[in-house]
């Protein structure tokens, strides 16, 4: 399996490149190196579905346009349909296609938009893997690249564990404050009862230690295969660095499933380094462990107050521990691996002998599971926080409880959406209308799931096949070379490794970054893979072959023309509103800055409904009734893309509020209800409205009006006492979500229904459920004063309460004489 073919031995053979070839293809690479650096910063250019994460996204939209020119030109002179990774060059491309055909279907117009374009930059970086890294130079650029800026992040991540960006005048304030980041949000983020976690650069725990776990990866494989020993020693110092990092992300589902894809990785290595990977494994664990508690505790202590002094402590444990590691690895990767390799080359030939590390570290990991989850007692040499995060770890827990909601709910949508799924974004866009409890999540917390969601079944299965093919590529191009050939490619497929799985259990990839450091990743697995395509590519006319680069190149500048104008909206847009917001500018200069940015971006809900809440407040100020056109015109616009979005209804609400026309806006919460059936706000206004018109049709002696308004506001709180008795029904560990109850408000508005219709038992029962003692709020003396008058109708009192209200508002004897006196009965 592992014998070396000859045949095979050499590096592949490179297109002689001319010099405009070769500026093409170093400025591409010098492009990407900057862009591997940037992008993490950006909080790793998060999808968040809002205005708020669109800049930097955007951004790399401009980067990829130019990048794709660099590529047209570079494969102009050099690609030819030929190879099996050609096939996937071209294949790759299916992916935003597959996108682009969901968003006919689209839940969300500018979500569906967006992940087009963001799919169009993950191609281009598999391209860029692709025949980038075929040039020996670029490889190992691409591949330093993504370790250097890696642990960028890791020792990034640490200087805010250890407080240092925070303490201002020193060194590291400076640096971080000149690059925007000694103010980076919630790169520590948590509470004492609930665990500090460190989230780096991701401002996102669970994702973070993915990353983390490939850089370790990356960095075993740099060990083992170094030949100079200051190239081990760097990698080694940063063993315990990355593993501090990992432990201190207190991620549970990346602590499960590390042992997983450590085991999967060890595959790709002969036995002596299968060794050497687990030797090293331990070694950097024993370390972490031993330094654990004290860097742990430091960083929690400086979370809450900054301490120079243990700042400096927390350091020095860090970097002694790391430095003592690191020779000791540097010893016995110089000294022992080759004699190690030696030893064991005589079983290089035999099949089992690649299965006999992972089966042993089956058995080891089996034991190192008993000892932390078996009740032994080895958690308690743990950090409270960190003790606490591994004895939760089972199938109660909080987080797995609610990921298996959000699954479940997954296939409702999918189930509705089911061939090309409900466009980019469609989960964001649409959860809600599926949801089982009102939690609140933009993310389904599984990368397959939400895909098959977005992109349907039959996109889902192209980008399996498409996986699917690049692993057997790399596969095949792995048992034919040698170790040399196999080291240039590895990397690639433990990062890959790493990503694929564990986006099982969380959103990696809602992180451009992530995703583009996946899709890049892919294409390095098979730079390398020569496969031919037989007889039928042998017969494409040589000039078909500039077909694909010419079309690249095309994209490339309608993309670039987009990306442009996008950018230019959010300036116009933050423009828009630092102005509103800071009220320095005039109001029809905001409304031309808005204006152009819409013009510019056309299908952004951010944008239209920032407009429309200025031409809502203007009618208000003014009452100029071209104001309140624009508005209606602009809710109109905003409706055919997003008609599935709860802030189009509240500005169509709020539009039909202005001018009192309550039964259209009663339709529009109606509708609402449909897409929105735990939005807690929309019940408590539609049963105000139904209150209301039902004594505005009593006034008038329609009494079958009345009834029908009534009943249907008896039917929502009856829903809302139902939804409530199945939210008790949650398992105790899992937390329902966004608050849903009966509010003061509903209270007192279906209580009044029944008191006018004279049940006055089931008006002092719901009554009741408004009533505390907070009797400066009026609503809760109104709730009270009509309970009390209930129970005066029952021949009942409560006098406690009573003294209460009277002691407060001596008028409130005479407010409920009225209403006990009162022919409040329908008649």
């Amino acid at each position: 399996m592992y014998g070396k073919t000859k045949q095979y031995g050499k590096a592949p053979a490179a297109v002689p490149a001319t010099d405009n070839q070769s500026m093409t293809l170093w400025g591409a690479l010098g492009i990407v190196v900057i862009f591997l650096f940037w992008a993490p910063f950006q909080r790793g250019l998060f999808n968040g579905y809002t205005s708020d994460f669109d800049s930097p996204i955007i951004s790399s939209f401009v980067w990829t346009s130019i990048l794709m020119i660099l590529i047209a030109i570079f494969l102009y002179f050099q690609w030819k349909l030929k190879e099996h990774k050609d096939v996937m060059a071209l294949a790759v491309w299916l992916l935003p296609l597959s996108y682009l055909l969901s968003s006919f279907n689209a839940a969300s117009g500018y979500f569906s938009t967006n992940m087009i374009y963001l799919h169009i930059m993950y191609a281009l970086f598999f391209v860029i893997g692709v025949y980038l890294t075929r040039n020996p130079h670029g490889n190992q650029l691409l591949q330093g690249t993504i370790m250097i800026s890696g642990y960028v992040i890791v020792w990034f991540g640490l200087f805010y564990w250890f407080g240092s960006p925070r303490y201002e005048g020193n060194f590291i304030y400076t640096v971080f404050n000149w690059f925007g980041l000694a103010h980076y949000r919630d790169a520590v983020m948590g509470d004492e009862f609930n665990g500090y976690r460190l989230t780096s650069a991701f401002q996102y725990a669970n994702t973070y230690a993915a990353f983390l776990m490939a850089i370790l990866l990356g960095c075993l494989l740099e060990i083992v295969k170094s030949k100079k020993w200051h190239y081990t020693l760097l990698h080694a110092f940063m063993l315990v660095p990355i593993c501090i990092s990992f432990i201190v992300t207190l991620s549970r589902g990346a602590l499960v499933l590390l042992p997983i894809i450590l085991l999967l990785s060890l595959f790709l290595f002969r036995l002596h380094r299968q060794i050497l990977i687990m030797v090293y494994t331990a070694l950097a664990l024993i370390a972490t462990f031993i330094i654990l508690s004290p860097v742990t505790t430091i960083g929690e202590d400086l979370y809450k107050q900054f301490s120079a002094s243990a700042s400096w402590k927390g350091w020095l444990i860090v970097l002694g521990a790391s430095a003592v590691l690191s020779a000791i690895i540097a010893i016995i990767q110089m000294y022992g691996a080759s004699w190690l390799q030696e030893k064991l080359n005589k079983y290089n030939g035999s099949r089992f002998a690649v299965l006999a590390i992972p089966v042993a570290s089956i058995i080891l990991g089996g034991l190192a599971a008993y000892l932390l989850f078996g009740n032994t007692g080895v958690t308690k040499f743990l950090p409270e926080t960190i003790k606490n995060r591994i004895e939760n770890i089972n199938f109660a827990q909080h987080s797995v409880l609610e990921r298996g909601t959000f699954y479940k709910d997954s296939f409702k949508l999918i189930k509705d959406y089911p061939l090309l799924g409900a466009g980019g974004g469609g989960w964001a866009a649409l959860y809600e209308k599926y949801q089982n409890n009102p939690y609140t999540s933009r993310q389904a917390h599984n990368f397959y799931l939400q895909y098959i969601v977005e992109i349907g079944i039959i996109g889902t299965l192209i980008l399996t096949l498409f996986i699917c093919f690049v692993f057997y590529l790399f596969v095949r191009f792995f048992l034919k070379k040698d170790e040399e050939q196999r080291d240039r490619r590895i990397f690639y497929a433990l990062v890959t490794i790493s990503i694929l799985i564990h986006s099982i259990i969380d959103f990696n990839m809602s992180y451009a970054y992530i995703a583009v450091l996946l899709f890049l990743c892919m294409g390095g697995m098979i730079a390398e893979s020569e496969e031919g395509n037989g007889k039928l590519l042998a017969k494409i006319k040589s000039g078909y072959h500039k077909g694909f680069p010419i079309a690249l190149g095309l994209l490339a500048i309608v993309f670039l023309v987009i990306s442009l104008r996008m950018l230019s909206a959010d300036r116009l847009y933050t423009s828009a509103v630092a102005g509103a917001q800071q009220n320095n500018k005039p109001f029809q200069e905001i409304m031309l800055e808005l204006d152009k940015a819409i013009d510019r971006n056309p299908k952004h809900p951010d944008y239209m409904l920032f407009k429309a809440n200025l031409l809502s407040q203007a009618y208000q100020q003014t009452k100029d009734e071209k104001f309140y056109s624009d508005l209606g015109v602009t809710i109109q616009k905003i409706k055919q893309t997003e008609p599935i979005n709860r802030y189009v209804m509240e500005a169509q609400y709020n539009q039909n509020i202005l001018k009192s026309n309550f039964l259209d806006a009663r339709n529009v919460l109606i509708d609402g209800l449909k897409n929105f059936p735990w939005e807690l706000s929309i019940y408590e206004r539609l049963i105000a409205l139904d209150v209301q018109l039902g004594n505005e049709s009593r006034n008038e002696n329609n009494i079958n009006k009345t009834d029908q308004y009534w009943n249907h506001a008896l039917e929502l709180y009856n829903g809302i006492v139902d939804r409530t008795k199945e939210l008790a029904l949650l398992p105790k560990e899992q937390g329902q979500g966004r608050e849903f109850y009966v509010t003061k408000t509903i209270a007192f508005n279906v209580g009044q229904i029944h008191f006018i219709r004279g049940e006055f038992p089931a008006a002092s029962e719901i009554l009741k459920l408004g009533v505390t003692d907070q009797l400066d709020d009026q609503q809760i003396r109104m709730n009270i004063r009509w309970y009390l008058a209930s129970l005066q109708k029952q021949q009942k009192n409560d006098q406690e309460l009573y003294n209460k209200l009277i002691a407060k508002d001596a008028n409130e004897a005479n407010e409920i004489q009225k209403l006990v006196t009162a022919n409040l009965l329908v008649q």
